[in-house]
């Protein structure tokens, strides 16, 4: 069972073996991805049709040099899965600030719709 190789983690080996490591990727980078688009909102760029947030582009650029210099490392080992999951967390963090920005938006438009309903009534 993979809860077996979870029950030490004293190295990065136990780590490894239970997907820790790979989970961290995800969250820490959809983390940073979230609030690097927060603070760079609404700096965009389009490709094939798609926005690519600024914030998102600096932490994939940045991730990647980082696990890649780990090549050139000798106490460091080049991973991957590792890189791959933290290109996945950049995505959701990316499409978590398109959802929040879609609802203050939509919020906003009913606000004002509202507005001038009560308006027109008066």
């Amino acid at each position: 069972m993979w809860w077996d190789g979870c029950r030490r983690v004293e190295t990065t080996e136990s780590l490894r073996s239970c997907h820790w490591i790979n989970w961290g990727h995800f969250v820490l980078l959809g983390i940073a991805s979230f609030f690097a688009n927060q603070i760079l909102y609404p700096r965009h760029f389009l490709v094939f049709g798609r926005a690519i947030f600024v914030g998102s582009l600096v932490v994939l650029i940045a991730i990647t040099v980082k696990e890649i210099s780990q090549l050139f490392l000798a106490n460091r080992t080049f991973d991957l899965i590792d890189l791959w999951c933290s290109y996945f967390g950049i995505i959701a963090g990316d499409v978590a600030v398109s959802v929040l920005k879609r609802k203050q938006n939509d919020e906003e438009i009913n606000r004002r719709f509202n507005n001038n309903e009560s308006i027109q009534r008066n």
